[in-house]
């Protein structure tokens, strides 16, 4: 189970490769970005920059303080346009099929996210939207016992269209990289390229004035290549590792208005995941007797489950909870299958004082066991994450 949930996460991560972080609201709803409209949206769907001018976002989440920081600045006067400068104080995770001795150390202290850009106008009648990311970390000893330099780079473009009164939104991107990983016994390079694409759409069908359906599909593959050259004179050493993996999905949404003050969400689809490896070893160091194993694992979601809402409180506060139950099936390479149910609950805030919006993703223990100066519990947190959003007009 450890490793289809390791599997499932990375495999999630294709959709939402260009963005910093998913916002606490949309998260607390039951993780329905697809389905809400929300500023957190220009992250995916790049056409939506337009729809957020002058603001100012960060992220904060437990063990990283404010780890995502960015603005949407408005320019042009009577033909505006928005430019979102993001930055990230996360580390990157690197490709895992190197092995990065002295970049792992310094992962620690070094945020290899560059930075994020986002521009957005009007175009015929649409919004149109770009996204630019970059990422990029090296190392490198020019010492005469180990000449050697690790070196990983990314760039991300995107482009989005979004129909004017927001009922249609299209989004595709593609990533760029290299790897580079030598010293004194062997030299690991990207043998293809480091790429990566996805497509998103999603449509907004007002059934009535309560009741809003939306369908949407995405898809995303990815290809990471590793050649090393020469082959090492360790007895079995790996000389070639090729990984594709490739994600479909789809599903049909609702937002459900019951009254003025409450929203309702749902999303239900089907989501079909998988990555095949092809991994290319020597034989006892010579590298003219191969080894070729292919392997494969599949994840299926048939089908997934989204739940949430928000509902006003008081004027300067909204509750929030949602649910999500993934049906999936694991199966490696016909041998290992696994069938569950992944479920996740979430329940979190939303605090307005004017201009200023703040969302909380909550520990529900705080409720059961009360403030920690009063019960002396010490159960953590009071929440997991919170997003922070100024206007700034």
């Amino acid at each position: 189970m450890k490793k289809l949930l390791t599997i499932v996460s990375i495999m999630m991560l294709l959709m939402i490769s260009s963005a910093f972080a998913t916002d606490t609201r949309t998260m607390t709803m039951g993780d329905n970005g697809n389905v809400l409209v929300d500023n957190a949206n220009m992250f995916s769907y790049y056409g939506r920059t337009f729809n957020y001018p002058n603001i100012a976002t960060g992220e904060i989440a437990t063990g990283s303080g404010l780890g995502e920081f960015g603005i949407n600045w408005k320019f042009g006067g009577d033909n505006p346009w928005v430019l979102g400068t993001y930055f990230s104080s996360e580390e990157l995770s690197l490709p895992s099929a190197v092995n990065w001795d002295e970049l792992d150390v310094l992962g620690a202290d070094i945020a290899d996210q560059r930075i994020g850009i986002y521009y957005g106008r009007m175009l015929n009648n649409m919004n149109f939207g770009f996204h630019f990311g970059y990422k990029a970390t090296s190392w490198s000893s020019d010492a005469v016992s180990n000449d050697a330099e690790e070196k990983f780079g990314e760039f991300t473009v995107g482009f989005g269209l979004t129909e004017a009164t927001g009922k249609w939104d299209l989004a595709a991107a593609v990533s760029l990289g290299s790897i580079t990983d030598q010293d004194s016994a062997y030299t690991a390079t990207d043998k293809d390229s480091w790429t990566g694409m996805s497509l998103m759409a999603r449509y907004f069908h007002e059934m009535n004035p309560t009741m809003t359906v939306v369908p949407h599909v995405g898809i995303a593959t990815s290809k990471n290549s590793v050649i090393y050259d020469p082959a090492p004179v360790a007895p079995t050493v790996s000389t070639s590792w090729e990984s594709k993996e490739t994600m479909y999905e789809i599903g049909i949404g609702l937002n459900y208005t019951p009254s003025s003050n409450v929203l309702a969400v749902a999303d239900l689809g089907f989501q079909v995941m998988s990555d095949e490896t092809t991994d290319v070893t020597s034989d006892g160091g010579d590298p003219a007797v191969l080894t070729t194993v292919n392997m494969k694992e599949t994840y299926t979601s048939m089908p997934y489950w989204k739940i949430g809402m928000e509902a006003d409180v008081f004027s300067w506060m909204d509750i929030r909870m949602g649910a999500t139950s993934n049906w999936v099936a694991y199966k490696y390479e016909g041998v290992e299958k696994v069938n569950a149910a992944v479920n996740a609950t979430y329940l979190g805030f939303g605090f307005n004082w004017g201009r200023l919006y703040v969302d909380a993703q909550t520990d529900p223990g705080l409720f059961l066991n009360g403030f920690d100066f009063v019960s002396g519990s010490g159960t953590g947190s009071m929440n997991s994450r919170i997003s922070v959003l100024y206007e700034m007009f």
